[in-house]
C-alpha cells in the first residue's frame, strides 16, 4: 500500500515532536519498507557546526523503523526503544541543507521487536547504513 505522510501527519505515525522528530516525510512502499525524507535544518536537536550528527541518522532511521511499524498498526503512535546497532557506516556527515532520503527495510520481526536495515542516501550517494533491533513498548 503506498501512502505518502507529510510532515503534520507524521505525528500520527511516531511520538517524537519537534526539535527531534527526525522526519519530514514518509512513503510507505510495502508491509515491509519505508521511505522517508529528512532536511538538515539548524533547528535540529542534532545539527552542530553545519553537519547533523552521527547520533542524528541512527534517530532517524529509528524513527523512519518506528513509522513503518505505525502505518502497519493504523493505531496512536508507540514509544520504541533502540534495542541494537550492528554495522553502522557513515561515509559522510549530512550538511545544512541537504536532503537525506532513508530506506528502511525488515528483516525479522517478533512480537514487538522488530530488526531492520536501512540506507540513507543524498542523491544518488549513501552517506549512511544500518541494522537495527527497535522494540516497542506495548
Amino acid at each position: 500500500m503506498n501512502r505518502q505522510y507529510t510532515y503534520e501527519q507524521i505525528e500520527q505515525l511516531i511520538p517524537q515532536r519537534a526539535p527531534i522528530k527526525m522526519i519530514d516525510s514518509a512513503v510507505s512502499v510495502e508491509n515491509l519498507s519505508v521511505q522517508t525524507s529528512l532536511l538538515v535544518r539548524d533547528s535540529n536537536w542534532f545539527y552542530s557546526d553545519g553537519y547533523l550528527l552521527e547520533a542524528g541518522l541512527v534517530e532517524h532511521i529509528a524513527q523512519s523503523a518506528a513509522a513503518m511499524v505505525g502505518m502497519k498498526n493504523e493505531d496512536a503512535p508507540k514509544e520504541g526503544y533502540i534495542g541494537d546497532i550492528k554495522n553502522f557506516k557513515v561515509s559522510r556527515l549530512p550538511r545544512l541543507g541537504e536532503l537525506i532520503q532513508s530506506r528502511v527495510m525488515v528483516i525479522a520481526q517478533l512480537d514487538s521487536i522488530t530488526m531492520v536495515e536501512a540506507e540513507s542516501k543524498i542523491g544518488n550517494e549513501l552517506v549512511a547504513s544500518a541494522q537495527m533491533k527497535v522494540f516497542l513498548a506495548e
